[in-house]
């Protein structure tokens, strides 16, 4: 039965999992510090997931086994990078650290194509996230400019196995978000009246929109000239006087840009 084939393919990757689901002194610090005065378990959530993709690189070191084992946690977060099952793994246990109970996820990210809902092992993934049971969140590791409701394009509507602690699993279609959740709003204020037209304006973004300036506008250095290409690709000409950039480097809140 299918069931018996995700359970069979879940116990095959606990078992090479389980053992490296360490947290030590250092990991229980952070923690600690991370969840100070926290409460609310969506707050604890949005504090350790802020901190795993802002802190760790993605790197893939998958030498022999580990293209399927990730390393211990605790090297993980030592070093600050691993590639996506490592954060994956990391990301679970400060979170149960924190009080939090999640899963790791198995996914087939979208790029690949859908197979029959009886996979034969476990050569159709390609990736791994953590699940929230609890919220019903996933939350990909790897991607250092999304927030926790903000799932990647490669993630949403992709086949997936969430793995329970013991190997349990369940073969999963990873949601898609509401247009609702992806806004780009440009409100703009055109003065016509000098030599040449002077354009105030505000953009909100929200969701994949918001990630797309938090990635491109990144540096602070660089940033107003990033903003003046992206405004003459779509106004030829524009030059950028000033800018005002509000909650670029905030993942859960809307980028705001005043121009």
């Amino acid at each position: 039965s299918n069931k018996k084939t995700y359970d069979e393919i879940g116990k095959w990757w606990w078992n090479l999992v389980q053992e490296q689901l360490i947290v030590d002194e250092p990991i229980r610090k952070q923690v600690a510090e991370l969840t100070k005065g926290l409460t609310n378990p969506e707050d604890k959530v949005r504090a350790v997931h802020n901190y795993v993709v802002k802190n760790t690189r993605y790197l893939h070191v998958g030498l022999g086994i580990h293209g399927w084992k990730p390393y211990r946690t605790s090297t993980c977060f030592r070093n600050r990078y691993g590639d996506c099952k490592d954060k994956a793994a990391l990301l679970k246990v400060m979170l149960e650290e924190a009080g939090v109970k999640a899963n790791l996820v198995l996914v087939r990210t979208r790029r690949l194509g859908t197979v029959d809902a009886s996979p034969a092992s476990m050569h159709i993934f390609n990736h791994a996230i953590t699940y929230v049971p609890s919220m019903d969140l996933f939350l990909d590791g790897t991607a250092e400019f999304n927030g926790t409701t903000e799932l990647t394009t490669m993630d949403q509507g992709a086949q997936a196995l969430v793995i329970q602690d013991g190997g349990d699993a369940k073969f999963v279609t990873l949601p898609i978000d509401k247009s609702s959740q992806n806004v780009l709003s440009m409100n703009l204020e055109i003065d016509l009246t000098g030599d040449e037209p002077v354009t105030r304006g505000k953009i909100t973004a929200t969701g994949a929109n918001a990630v797309y300036f938090r990635q491109s506008l990144e540096d602070p250095e660089r940033r107003n000239e990033a903003l003046e290409q992206q405004l003459a690709d779509e106004f030829p000409g524009a030059k950028l006087v000033d800018a005002e950039y509000k909650n670029l480097s905030d993942l859960e809140k809307s980028a705001t840009i005043d121009f």
